[in-house]
Order: structure tokens, then C-alpha cells, then sequence
């Protein structure tokens, strides 16, 4: 008896339900995504409640419009839109990583680890061009993470108010090194 009311539990979490169709990939498809979407509502909402009012109120803002967009995902899951399903998740949660990442430690956020789970979903459900276009902007984007960095404009953790002078100096310093790194 102890054994049914376990194999029950683990069905819940299992991503092959007995009745599927193992010669349909588009339903094994879904129900990844559908694990995916919510897995991430789930986090995002516990995000959302536990720092609502201990950060600052850009992150809230991204945080709510972020959790709002994954609801069309939801939408086109549920018309069984494969394509558009899983092109819209892997990107909103790439670029909502991306804007964590920028305005919080940069190059020093752990939030970094997370494009690696990304691109394991987008290679794994995504398509080669959906892979390649996320690979190409994940490495773009730790790219000229790093060039702000270096040129101490992306460093969001400082929390101190810059002036204008102090963004002219740092996009001119950012100017040279490019100069440099290019004429290298």
C-alpha cells in the first residue's frame, strides 16, 4: 500500500506520464517546458515575496514584468506552440538574468552560472539556431560585461551616485582600451 501512494508522488514529478505517446516528441516537449515555466514562476514569485521590500525598486519592477511575461510562455504551452513556447522562455530568462546581473555585482554575480543552465535548455529543447543565437549573445554579453567592468562603469555594486563628468571619463577610458585591444 505504502509502495501505490509513493509511485503516485513520484508520478507528479516524473516527465513521462504513462499514457504518453513515446513516438510523439512535441508532447515530451511540452511537458519539459511546462516543468521549466514552472520551475521558474515558482522561484521568480518566491524571489518577488521574500525581497519585495529590501531591494531596490528597479529589481521589483523586472522581477514583476519578468514574471508577467513568462505567462505568455504559459499561453503558447498551452496551444502546444512548441517553437514559440520555448524560443520565449529561453530568451526572457536569458535577459532577465542579463539585466540581474548588471545592475547587481557584475562580473562578480553568481547569478553568471545561470546561463549555463540556460544553454543546457536550449540545447536540449531549443533548436540549433535558438542554441546559437543564445550562445552568441551569452558570450557578447560577458564580453562587454567585462570591458564595463574594466572601465569600472558596470559595477553596479558600489551603490554610489556617479555624475556625468565621471561617465564621460569612464566611457573615454572605455574608448581607448577598444582602441588598443583593436589595434592589437
Amino acid at each position: 500500500m505504502k509502495f501505490l501512494q509513493i509511485s503516485k508522488i513520484m508520478n507528479l514529478f516524473s516527465s513521462m506520464p504513462e499514457n504518453m505517446d513515446i513516438d510523439n516528441p512535441e508532447i515530451f516537449q511540452i511537458r519539459k517546458l511546462s516543468q521549466l515555466f514552472w520551475i521558474a514562476e515558482s522561484m521568480l514569485s518566491i524571489s518577488i515575496i521574500t525581497t519585495f521590500n529590501y531591494v531596490r525598486t528597479i529589481e521589483t519592477i523586472a522581477k514583476c514584468s519578468t514574471f508577467v511575461s513568462l505567462m505568455l510562455v504559459y499561453y503558447f504551452i498551452s496551444q502546444k506552440k512548441v517553437f514559440f513556447a520555448r524560443t520565449l522562455l529561453l530568451w526572457i530568462l536569458t535577459l532577465s538574468f542579463s539585466f540581474f546581473i548588471w545592475i547587481d555585482a557584475g562580473l562578480r554575480d553568481p547569478g553568471l552560472l545561470a546561463f549555463a543552465g540556460i544553454l543546457i535548455f536550449a540545447a536540449t529543447l531549443g533548436s540549433n539556431l535558438i542554441f546559437i543565437s543564445i550562445l552568441t549573445y551569452v558570450i557578447g554579453f560577458i564580453l562587454f560585461l567585462g570591458a564595463g567592468t574594466y572601465a569600472h562603469y558596470a559595477n553596479a555594486a558600489d551603490k554610489k551616485k556617479i555624475t556625468n563628468e565621471e561617465w564621460k571619463a569612464r566611457i573615454v577610458v572605455l574608448e581607448d582600451h577598444l582602441e588598443t585591444i583593436h589595434q592589437w
